[in-house]
């Protein structure tokens, strides 16, 4: 039910070549910085190499998990065995009997920490603060399951239709919804209540996994759930618990030349390592970073975000003309899929460039009320979320403050993103050829 990494790649690379994509892509090519020419009413774009390209519409796909999170610990240019981060993975190395050092607990190092375990590596895992797991319940879908999806139309859009509401319940336990908020209204938003019983199988899950005491009190976390990103899978907390699996809870002091060494005073430790593999994540609040984006009228998209990211609907802002995003702020989920909100996000902004060329204009941006209104709907919405808890999360940039997660149903966001309002926006002078 949950394909493998090559899987994934292969159905991608597929439908690249199938709507021959290749051609349309450009590899390898960092923008180093967007600036909007107001007069000519384009973007210019220039490369890291110094190519300048000119745009009419620029839409900013990069995300919020596309650049690692590399932690900077004392003497990690001593060590001279093989380090890398999760997402830059050296596939050349062969980890089989290797001593390997996984620094970081979380979902990232969910991901390979049991496969490395399978490999037969020496894995020792540099344990932080515990995660919650719920089940994966994979497994290969039954023969007439199969059969339904191959030769019974509409199937597959009904499966679909039902992994979506049972997930979507779940929100429930993350956030509880208040009323008498007015910018939901204005897209015939209501109410609704659902309980996905995702504590309880949280809970089961952990007691019939984990029954060590000792580990059970390391592995228990002590925040609510949520309030960090929640781990999906079967074979974590067996991987942790397995003969060559061994779980360092002492904090690093710094690395050496061989290895990692934890504790303090006469009680450190040290641990060779052949290879130590970093499962930190990624720097999710500095979005559209290390780009220097500067909209009309000079105004610079790094100031204007000095405090926190924020976009109407995640997707565009006042003073950034034809410029939109995918899986842009407060965009993120906990609870369902981030492919649903890019869908979303897609539709919105075809919706958006059509009413550009209806309105036979140049440019066209977000309204600043319009911006004020969803930003105080935004915000009052956070305040109730489970996000805004007591715990350090990558949902929150460095002043505390919730810049990723979306704090409503994503139905919401469905109906809100479902068609570019003319009134949310201004339309700039058409082109003097219109």
């Amino acid at each position: 039910m949950f394909p493998p990494r090559d899987e994934v790649f292969a159905y991608l690379t597929r439908l690249a070549r199938k709507y021959q994509l290749y051609a349309q892509t450009r590899f390898n090519t960092e923008i180093a910085t967007c600036h909007f020419d107001e007069d000519a009413g384009h973007w210019r774009l220039k490369t890291r190499q110094g190519e300048e390209i000119e745009a009419d519409i620029v839409i900013a796909a990069l995300g919020q998990l596309n650049r690692p999170k590399v932690p900077q610990l004392k003497g990690a240019s001593d060590y001279r065995g093989v380090i890398f981060h999760s997402a830059e993975w050296q596939h050349g190395h062969d980890f089989k009997s290797k001593r390997i050092g996984v620094i970081g607990n979380g979902p990232s190092a969910a991901q390979f920490i049991p496969a490395l375990v399978r490999s037969g590596a020496q894995v020792r895992v540099f344990h932080r603060s515990p995660a919650h797991v719920m089940p994966r319940n994979d497994k290969p879908y039954p023969a007439a399951l199969r059969f339904l999806f191959r030769w019974v139309p509409g199937w597959v859009r009904a499966y679909r239709f039902l992994i979506y509401w049972l997930l979507e319940r779940n929100f429930v336990l993350f956030n509880e919804w208040r009323q008498g908020m007015s910018w939901p209204a204005r897209f015939g938003l209501r109410a609704l209540n659902l309980d996905g019983g995702l504590t309880k199988m949280i809970a089961e899950h952990f007691d019939e996994q984990v029954k060590d005491p000792k580990l059970r009190k390391i592995l228990q976390p002590d925040y609510p759930i949520g309030c960090k990103r929640v781990v999906v899978a079967d074979d974590y907390y067996p991987a942790l618990q397995a003969e060559n699996c061994e779980l360092v809870v002492e904090p690093i002091q710094r690395l050496t030349a061989k290895g990692v060494e934890v504790g303090e005073g006469k009680a450190r430790t040290h641990y060779d390592c052949d290879a130590i593999i970093y499962g930190t994540g990624f720097a999710t609040s500095e979005f559209l970073s290390p780009m220097k984006i500067v909209g009309r009228r000079g105004h610079s998209l790094n100031k204007s975000w000095a405090n926190g990211a924020e976009a109407y609907l995640g997707i565009a802002m006042p003073e950034f003309p034809n410029f939109f995003m995918l899986y842009g702020p407060n965009t993120n989920l906990g609870h369902n899929s981030i492919i649903f909100m890019l869908e979303c996000q897609i539709r919105y902004i075809m919706s958006a460039l059509k009413k550009l060329q209806q309105n036979k204009a140049l440019y066209m941006e977000v309204r600043q009320d319009a911006m004020a209104q969803f930003s105080s709907y935004l915000h009052a919405r956070l305040k109730s979320s489970v996000w805004e808890g007591d715990c350090s999360s990558w949902y929150k940039n460095d002043a505390g403050r919730v810049v990723n997660n979306w704090p409503d149903y994503t139905f919401r966001y469905a109906r809100a993103t479902a068609q570019c309002r003319d009134a949310d926006y201004q339309f700039h002078p058409p082109a003097r050829d219109a």
